[in-house]
């Protein structure tokens, strides 16, 4: 797989956690929201206490929605930590991927490197000797 195909995955990774991250803060924020809204106003006076009784049918339908709403949370939640395991399998990969890479390049630089020397070493020989019989060439002119 070429470096922009894994960059690409890895990107559509990220922004899939992205998105599920903020999926969770909208539903915290919307739950909240609607718990707050539902929820059944505190009795301050005995009348009152008369029409939060009358108002059983709606705890009812707000306690029925409480375990439906912790249930997305959950399932999003699961769906975040399996995204991020999935993100880190991979770097992970493509750290050994790159690693042996590197490895390879440093192997064939050093073998690169006695080479060029070999080849200094065979030049500054050939020049000596191309010296010396230049040097022999004007002695016996």
């Amino acid at each position: 797989m070429s470096d922009k195909t894994t960059e690409n995955v890895q990107m559509d990774d990220l922004s899939r956690l992205q998105k599920r991250v903020e999926d969770m803060g909208v539903m915290f924020y919307t739950y909240l929201g609607i718990l707050q809204r539902d929820a059944p106003p505190t009795a301050r006076a005995p009348d009152e206490k008369e029409e939060m009784a009358n108002d059983e049918a709606s705890r009812k339908q707000l306690a029925n929605k409480i375990p439906e709403f912790a249930k997305d949370i959950i399932q999003c939640g699961r769906e975040i930590d399996s995204l991020i395991d999935h993100i880190d399998g991979k770097m992970k990969q493509q750290e050994g991927r790159e690693r042996t890479l590197l490895e390879t390049a440093n192997f064939e630089s050093m073998q690169a490197g006695d080479e060029m020397e070999e080849a200094v070493d065979d030049a500054q020989k050939l020049l000596s000797s191309v010296r010396d019989l230049i040097t022999a060439r004007e002695r016996e002119s």
